[in-house]
């Protein structure tokens, strides 16, 4: 049995606008913009799963790819490409795998264009927090129906980081789990 641990949300609804950041090879978003009629920007920094993500959703309505991250401010990055599972990171690499010098750009910029029905769906192997903290500065988590996030805590600094996040979310969402997604949906 193929269990569909990220599936497009049933919130999804056709007009909307999607964010994902850490799009990796693309399966999810071709996902999206095969359910639904809606526009889907997509953010993945690493070369190598770019070239796949951009392959595999070639054709894909509605779907702007881009070859870069999102964050709290533009910077370039050293990310490691564990070229395995997804698990591409920033300043962390136990296993020394190859690395890449990536372009990251301020998260703020990216969504000020914007509607009001959004779904963010954050799968940044720890780049999440950043993200969630520089939308929650500008108010973009407010339009945000639904904001699916997969935390990955790898040190003390980033779980408190994710603790005030959470506290933040919970003026305005209602937190629920799906799989290993936390799901924030508007109240």
């Amino acid at each position: 049995m193929n269990i569909d641990n990220d599936p497009v949300p049933p919130e999804l609804c056709d007009g909307d606008f999607v964010l994902e950041a850490g799009a990796y090879e693309g399966a999810w978003s071709k996902k999206v913009c095969e359910a639904k009629n809606c526009t889907v920007h997509a953010y993945e920094p690493a070369s190598r799963a770019y070239k796949v993500a951009k392959e595999r959703t070639q054709g894909c309505r509605g779907l702007v790819l881009h070859p870069y991250g999102i964050g709290k401010q533009a910077r370039t990055d050293v990310l490691c490409d564990r070229n395995r599972d997804g698990a591409n990171t920033f300043g962390w690499n136990p296993e020394n795998e190859p690395r890449e010098t990536v372009q990251i750009r301020d998260a703020a910029e990216e969504v000020t264009y914007r509607g009001e029905n959004a779904i963010a769906h954050l799968n940044a192997e720890g780049g999440e927090v950043e993200i969630l903290e520089r939308l929650l500065e500008v108010g973009f988590i407010q339009k945000c129906k639904l904001v699916l996030a997969q935390w990955h805590p790898y040190d003390d600094a980033l779980r408190a980081r994710i603790v005030a996040i959470t506290e933040q979310m919970d003026k305005t969402h209602d937190l629920e789990r799906r799989g290993p997604w936390v799901a924030w949906v508007r109240r």
